[in-house]
This record gives structure tokens, C-alpha cells and sequence, in this order.
């Protein structure tokens, strides 16, 4: 019989839960601006567990730096003389209290997955998430220009940055050289604030110097309204002719006309774009 001050079940699960909210600070905002608790590194040979020294991290001759900046961001760089890099995760500890919803973004574009879900731990969440419960909605990314496909996962104990550097399918061989891979931002929410508007927040620090065009966009993709079916060259030069007439003269930017899938050889399907089709035989000379 278990004697009655020795802890139960429940109460040991209770105690590790109000720990990992504890960690959370009285606003709910895990913090990623900080050294992470855990760094892995995955070469193209092994998984290697990085002990940390202060802001760094090494094993063998990895050696990843994640020291926080001005306090609005934190860059994380790795080094590796030798070894041939694929991964790298970056783990801190501490996650949301239950309930929270969280929406991701998308590698190249939004294919309807753009979501607000439920707590899924091993759901990859592309570049940014942003995570909305009890009035509240965070936000948290890597800046535009990262050297890294990036994407965040969240579980109940934390939250994982996975930076892919892979060179096309092999490792990342730096040599002498450093990569700064990521710069990782975060934005805590303010009470009542809409997601929405938590969102734009989200993406003025995700992209704190905008290329704005200084003039209205216009152009044209063949794909939305051929689907690739009957392009030509001749169809090409007819469509941009009619889009240059509609542009004001001395448009800036130019107009612009994108010639998507249907070019190529294959009648269906993707490929090859070695050389043009028989309705495209001079892709130069169309281009110029």
C-alpha cells in the first residue's frame, strides 16, 4: 500500500505539466530567441548530439552557433571542415498550453492546407506557424533569404526547428567557409489582438526589407488559360504583343510573360526542358 505522502501517477503527471507551463512565463510565449536546449546535426555519415559550450554547439568538427542578436532575432550559423551536411534540428523545450491551435505556411504556395489545426506534433510547418489560444496568437519564423529549407513542428513539450542545407540530395561540404543558415524572429501577440493581425505582424519581421515594386505588376502565365494544351510560338508572341499594348507606356516594372508546362517535348506531363517541342523549335530566339 503506498504510503500517503509518496507521489501518484497523477500527481507526478500534474507536476510535469505545470513545469512545462511554468517555462511558458505568465504570457504563454515559448521563447525561440534563446540558445535552443538541444542541437542534432545530420551528415550525409551519421547523427551527431552537439554539447553545448555557452551559445555554441560541437561534436567531431560541427560546430553550430546559435547566439542571440539584438534581441529581435536569433541567427543560427554551423561550420563543418569535413563532414557533409544534411540537417540540422534545433529543439527548445517548452510548449503550448493545451487546446492551442496553430496554422502553418507552404514551401512554394497554398494548395488549400492552410490551416488552423489542432496540436500534431510530426505536422511540418514550412518557413513560419503561428500559434493562437486564450486571446493570444504568437508568431514565430525565419527571415527571407535563409540559406536553408526551414520548417517548425510543434508537440506538448516543445517546439523543433528542422534547417534542411542538403545540396540538391547529397551533404553540404563548407570547407573553411561558415554557412549562416537562418535567422530565426519571433513575435509575441498582444491580448485581443485578431490572428490576422497578428499574422501581418509576423511577416514584417519575417521580411524586414521588402522589395516593393514601384509600380503596379502586370503579366501574363500561359498556364492559366492554355493549361498547356495548344501553345505555340506564334500563340506567345500574339498574347504578349496584346499585353504590351495594354500596359502604360514605360511600364516599371515591365510587363512580363511567364511560358509554362507545355512547351516542352513530352505532349503530358513534366519535362524534358532540354529543347523545345516542335510548336516551340528556338526557345532563344522566342525569349529574345
Amino acid at each position: 500500500m503506498a504510503d500517503s505522502n509518496s507521489p501518484t501517477r497523477r500527481g507526478l503527471i500534474g507536476c510535469a505539466g505545470m513545469a512545462a507551463l511554468a517555462r511558458l512565463g505568465p504570457a504563454r510565449f515559448p521563447d525561440v530567441l534563446r540558445p535552443p536546449d538541444r542541437v542534432t546535426v545530420y551528415t550525409e555519415a551519421k547523427a551527431l548530439s552537439l554539447e553545448r559550450a555557452g551559445a555554441r554547439w560541437q561534436a567531431e568538427d560541427v560546430v553550430v552557433s546559435a547566439e542571440p542578436g539584438s534581441g529581435k532575432t536569433l541567427p543560427v550559423t554551423v561550420a563543418a571542415p569535413r563532414s557533409a551536411l544534411m540537417r540540422i534540428h534545433l529543439r527548445w523545450l517548452g510548449g503550448f498550453p493545451p487546446g492551442w491551435r496553430y496554422c502553418g505556411d507552404a514551401w512554394e504556395r497554398g494548395y488549400g492546407e492552410l490551416e488552423w489545426r489542432g496540436l500534431v506534433g510530426d505536422r511540418m510547418m514550412p518557413w513560419y506557424f503561428l500559434a493562437s489560444g486564450g486571446g493570444l496568437t504568437h508568431g514565430y519564423g525565419v527571415q527571407t533569404g535563409a540559406a536553408a529549407f526551414c520548417f517548425w513542428q510543434v508537440d506538448p513539450e516543445g517546439i523543433s526547428l528542422w534547417l534542411d542545407v542538403r545540396n540538391g540530395g547529397d551533404g553540404l561540404q563548407l570547407g573553411e567557409r561558415a554557412l549562416k543558415a537562418a535567422e530565426v524572429v519571433a513575435v509575441r501577440g498582444a491580448e485581443g489582438e485578431t490572428p490576422f493581425r497578428a499574422a501581418r505582424k509576423l511577416c514584417r519581421a519575417l521580411c524586414p526589407r521588402p522589395r516593393t515594386p514601384s509600380g503596379p505588376v502586370i503579366g501574363w502565365n500561359t498556364w492559366y488559360y492554355t493549361y498547356g494544351k495548344g501553345m505555340s510560338s506564334g500563340a506567345v508572341l500574339r498574347d504578349s504583343e496584346l499585353l504590351a499594348s495594354l500596359a502604360p507606356a514605360g511600364s516599371s516594372p515591365q510587363p512580363y510573360m511567364i511560358i509554362d508546362e507545355g512547351w516542352g517535348v513530352a505532349a503530358e506531363g513534366a519535362g524534358p526542358w532540354q529543347r523545345g517541342g516542335e510548336r516551340f523549335p528556338d526557345m532563344a530566339g522566342l525569349a529574345q
